[in-house]
């Protein structure tokens, strides 16, 4: 791809995912759907103008997400995180464990092999905390208990999500071992706990330092490059670079710059977020998908709903909406297409597999913020 090519594809790509979305917002809907309808118009599915597996549109989707989640994390409150713990914790324990258990079952029973039936079970375990973080955001709920109790639980399952890949990679690899399992767990918990406890006392003194500096854009350059390295630790440990950005968002949430720092970085999410949802509607392949794998289809579409909405109907304490706890934990990204890309690459499901997990995880992503949506209308803030 020439750089001409680059600049008239990401030109295409930003006008159509704005117009697409602008429409969704006139026909009351998120405008996250619209981005991601635009994907798959862009994409693999129909006009493919856009390929996924280009390493500049995939770098400029992880940056929109990095971002994405930066603001998101800027905009939460760490002591009202906090008071979500035992609720995330159910949650995002529960919401992991399910849909793994039930989509592993129904793959056996349709005639899939045990290591095909446990990566499917795999590709359902975590949430893109992105898609429903981007719908409470536009509907200004980022506050409320129901969205501190999804996001506690969404950055847990990300790290339940590292430990089932670990099993299953090393389940694949015939070298099963426990060590790196327990590793991992410890590292990414080690990780969260000293990058909140640390930047907590290291973010303040950031923040007064860039505050003296005359150069132009310093402020700005500085707390990106923060981002940035925190983005980088958390890839390290084997966290996504989206839960970094987060914690970053939330040390940063705390100083007196808050609102500055914010408004500095509107603009640039504003341009990088699209490529995001694009790029994830992008990957959807609708021809390769075989109508005689319907009724599997179905069933796992199903208990990719049921297996995260269910632990949400028992979540402890009063005065939440249960409704939007359930909805908010239903999308799923990321993490998902990245192990439905591993047990393609390494020959463990075929082609028309995978393209029929894809689908399932954009269906998720489609619906959830749809639902949401609807539900955060009818019920204002208390």
């Amino acid at each position: 791809m020439t750089f001409n090519d680059f600049l008239l594809r990401t030109a295409s790509l930003l006008i159509i995912a704005k117009g697409l979305g602008e429409i969704a917002n006139r026909l009351r809907m998120p405008a996250v759907v619209g981005e991601l309808f635009a994907g798959i118009l862009l994409g693999y599915s129909f006009l493919n103008w856009i390929d996924p597996s280009n390493e500049t549109f995939y770098i400029l989707s992880e940056m929109g997400a990095i971002l994405l989640l930066f603001e998101i994390g800027l905009e939460m409150d760490i002591d009202e995180l906090k008071k979500a713990g035992l609720a995330s914790v159910w949650v995002g324990t529960a919401g992991v464990v399910i849909p793994f258990f039930l989509a592993w079952l129904i793959s056996l029973v349709f005639g899939y092999h045990s290591l095909q039936a446990l990566f499917i079970g795999g590709v359902l375990t975590a949430t893109s905390v992105g898609v429903t973080a981007r719908v409470l955001q536009e509907r200004g709920w980022l506050r409320s208990r129901e969205a501190n109790i999804i996001l506690g639980a969404a950055v847990l399952d990300d790290v339940l999500a590292l430990i089932v890949l670990s099993i299953l990679t090393s389940i694949e690899l015939g070298n099963i071992s426990i060590y790196p399992i327990i590793r991992s767990f410890f590292m990414a918990i080690l990780f969260l706990g000293l990058a909140i406890g640390v930047g907590l006392k290291v973010a303040p003194a950031l923040i007064k330092l860039l505050m003296t500096l005359r150069t132009r854009g310093a402020l700005y350059a500085g707390v990106l490059a923060f981002l940035l390295l925190f983005s980088l630790l958390s890839q390290v440990v084997g966290l996504a670079p989206i839960v970094g950005a987060f914690a970053c968002g939330l040390l940063l949430s705390r100083t007196e710059h808050r609102l500055n720092i914010e408004k500095g970085f509107t603009p640039l999410a504003d341009f990088l977020t699209p490529f995001f949802f694009v790029i994830m509607g992008a990957q959807v392949k609708v021809g390769n998908i075989e109508l005689s794998s319907l009724p599997y289809a179905l069933l796992i579409l199903l208990v990719a709903f049921i297996g995260k909405m269910l632990p949400g109907f028992f979540v402890p304490g009063r005065k939440i909406n249960r409704w939007i706890v359930t909805v908010g934990m239903v999308p799923r990204g990321e993490v998902g297409l990245i192990l439905a890309s591993y047990s393609l690459s390494h020959k463990i499901l075929a082609e028309a597999d995978y393209s029929l997990l894809v689908l399932i995880i954009m269906i998720t992503t489609f619906l959830a913020p749809l639902i949401l949506h609807i539900l955060l209308k009818e019920k204002s803030l208390q």
